[in-house]
């Protein structure tokens, strides 16, 4: 960011601020912060899987009228889909079990409309 220094753009909050609370901010130890916390939480296999468990944990919806938690099961499917292909996960790797957990998570009238118009 335009005027700060490179200690001055750090926002950290939960976890990440545990991880490095005992370290003085400056722009001295910018980069140590920065490697702890790439060391503590940028393992690229527990974040995909972290992305994977909340596909699979997705809410089912019972009525096909409650428009809110339709949005919100595509809104978190888009969410995680998307955060994959930022990590180079492909749909070809998942897509096959991912279509029929979602399918298992719609009101049955949805997926029988969706059927009849392919």
């Amino acid at each position: 960011m335009k005027g700060l220094s490179m200690a001055d753009d750090i926002l950290l909050l939960g976890n990440a601020l545990a991880a490095i609370s005992g370290i003085v901010i400056s722009d001295r130890n910018y980069d140590s912060s920065i490697e702890i916390l790439k060391d503590r939480f940028g393992r690229q296999d527990t974040v995909i899987s972290s992305h994977m468990n909340k596909l699979l944990s997705i809410e089912p919806i019972r009525n096909i009228s409650n428009v809110k938690a339709l949005r919100k099961l595509f809104d978190e499917c888009e969410i995680q889909i998307r955060s994959l292909e930022a990590l180079n996960v492909t749909s070809g790797s998942y897509g096959n079990l991912f279509c029929p957990i979602i399918l298992r998570r719609i009101p049955e009238e949805l997926n029988f409309k969706s059927s009849q118009n392919r």
